[in-house]
């Protein structure tokens, strides 16, 4: 009984000290504080995202496709005798420039002059028999039939005078156009058979480029139509020609038209071999309303940009049509002047948020 009563009169004794201490506790909160809130009263608020803007702008637009091509010759072949000769004489430099009929190779003509020297002399020999032969039946001192031998005679004399001129024209090798020399695969005075390959001749100007279009753009295709290039191995060089020519059917494998397109070759850069990536425009150039590529975010399936609305960006689905050179056409979802986010978008998650607006200068151009 005696030690209760002790621990109840010391409990007793230390509640006023208690007391104090909790008030003086409660003192030294800051003033305005609330300790059962989760955040401070006075605490800033988070200011909005900077994103950069761009307005929607329209410019003229041309609709094409692109495919890939092949560079080639316009006029290619390696020039080759039809008779068997020995080289007596070169009329070209290797690598050099020729012109049409222009000598390059000249045979041994001594056999084939000799022959047609002979067979000039017959049929010298038999033109004047038959002018003698014509005078003597005009007079009826000849029988018909001796007039028509003599005839007969003239005609086969002139006929082997042709085939002779014919032969010596087989010893003299012509460039049969305008073009540049290979690489001779002989030597002066090589003995060369019917057939031999003795150099090349291709003519670089125009080129013709090759191109594969796919079937589902075949029948947008015509004669004379624009046609843009660029070459990577030239770093890119950018030319343009002109359709020249349509293969009538489509190859069934490939599922492609082959097309064949004419290209200036002024500055002698361009080479048979080399890959093109061709642009084929389509139709005149029509008024669109475009956009950054970097403005478009796929979303679920669909296209959206970020259109602002006063200090709001507001998720906005729209269609995109063409894209080339950075641009996006858009064909509906947007009107000339508004302005839409181009970069910045992943700083907003949320369908409409409040946003401050930042110019954007990088602005691609539209190609024509």
């Amino acid at each position: 009984m005696r030690l209760g009563f002790a621990s109840s009169l010391q409990l007793s004794s230390s509640l006023p000290v208690m007391a104090i201490c909790l008030t003086f506790l409660a003192g030294c909160q800051p003033a305005g504080s609330d300790a059962g809130s989760d955040a401070p009263a006075g605490a800033k608020k988070r200011p909005p995202a900077s994103v950069e803007v761009l307005p929607v702008r329209s410019d003229a637009w041309q609709s094409s496709f692109a495919t890939l091509g092949t560079l080639r010759a316009n006029e290619s072949l390696a020039l080759r005798p039809e008779v068997a000769g020995r080289v007596t004489r070169l009329g070209f430099q290797e690598g050099a420039a020729v012109r049409r009929g222009q000598l390059m190779v000249q045979l041994d003509d001594s056999a084939v002059r000799a022959e047609l020297n002979q067979t000039l002399a017959n049929a010298t020999l038999a033109q004047a028999d038959l002018i003698r032969a014509r005078s003597l039946a005009a007079e009826g001192l000849i029988a018909t039939n001796e007039l028509e031998r003599l005839q007969a005679q003239a005609a086969v004399a002139q006929a082997a005078v042709d085939k002779a001129r014919s032969a010596l024209s087989k010893t003299r090798l012509l460039a049969p156009f305008d073009g540049r020399a290979g690489l001779r695969q002989f030597s002066p005075g090589e003995l060369v058979q019917p057939g031999q390959a003795l150099v090349t001749l291709v003519s670089l100007s125009p080129m013709k480029l090759d191109v594969s279009v796919p079937e589902r753009e075949a029948s947008s295709l015509r004669v004379g139509q624009t046609v843009l290039a660029t070459i990577p191995a030239l770093n890119n060089l950018a030319v343009s020609g002109q359709v020249q020519a349509l293969e009538p059917s489509l190859d069934g494998a490939a599922r492609a038209q082959q097309v064949r397109v004419l290209v200036a070759n002024l500055a002698g850069k361009l080479q048979p071999g080399l890959s093109a990536q061709v642009r084929f425009l389509q139709a005149q150039p029509r008024t669109v309303l475009l956009v950054p590529d970097q403005a478009i975010v796929p979303q679920g399936g669909r296209q959206v940009v970020y259109r602002l609305e006063g200090e709001e960006a507001v998720l906005t689905q729209v269609v995109v049509g063409e894209r080339k050179e950075g641009l996006s056409e858009i064909v509906s979802g947007l009107k000339l002047g508004d302005a839409v986010v181009v970069s910045g978008q992943n700083k907003l998650p949320k369908p409409r948020q409040k946003v401050r607006a930042i110019p954007y200068v990088d602005q691609p151009v539209a190609g024509r």
